[in-house]
């Protein structure tokens, strides 16, 4: 088992409604304020906007969080959350209670599906471990340098798909860049993430890998 330390993650979340929302049903005004007093230390009335479009279903409500760092958005077809910049444990938990309360704020929604995304750079130890997982992943028998695997699974624990991908990092050097997708139609609640987690080691050590990151 190789141990990788994250060097940094994104998280991501889609919620995919069940039929096209229109504008006159998307209740922007009572939303806004459930966001402004659920993240009430985060969010700013500044940092809401709403492009009305052709005030039927070209419509988006943007919405920025934490100086910046989280972005949210709202159209028609549903609703997608971005979280940048996390590097330690702390950040992970932290992004994982703001998705809990979002879904709660969503419920007025139906949703079809839904999907999350954690992307992460991680670095071997010595440039020795990264070449030796290279060579678990790899044949480089035609000259390539580099390269990655795919995996697809159910989620096994829970009702989903999971798609597992890594890659070389063009970002750090001895480092993988991975992206563990879920797709599941089960809303995301704490009691959810520990399953998806458990998933997400089972399948790297499937690779031999062994994923840390800094308290």
């Amino acid at each position: 088992m190789l141990p990788v330390l994250i060097q940094d993650f994104v998280v991501s979340t889609e919620h995919a409604f069940t039929g096209a929302v229109p504008y006159e049903q998307a209740g922007f005004t009572a939303f806004s304020e459930s966001l402004l007093q659920t993240f009430v230390d985060a969010v700013r009335t500044t940092d809401i906007t709403l492009d009305h479009g052709d005030y039927l279903y070209n419509y988006r409500l943007s919405l920025r969080m934490f100086n910046g760092s989280v972005d949210l958005m709202l159209n028609s077809a549903g609703f997608t959350s971005s979280f940048r910049g996390g590097r330690n444990t702390a950040a992970l938990q932290a992004i994982g209670n703001c998705i809990v309360s979002l879904e709660t704020l969503l419920q007025r929604f139906s949703t079809q599906f839904r999907q999350a995304t954690f992307a992460t750079h991680a670095a071997f130890q010595s440039i020795q471990e990264y070449d030796n997982h290279m060579a678990f992943v790899l044949n480089k028998a035609p000259g390539y340098t580099a390269g990655g695997v795919i995996r697809h699974c159910p989620g096994s624990t829970f009702d989903g798909q999971i798609r597992f991908t890594t890659d070389k990092s063009l970002a750090y050097p001895n480092a993988i860049f991975a992206s563990f997708q879920v797709s599941t139609q089960q809303k995301f609640s704490k009691e959810l993430f520990p399953l998806i987690e458990a998933r997400f080691v089972d399948i790297s050590k499937d690779l031999q890998l062994e994923f840390k990151i800094s308290e």
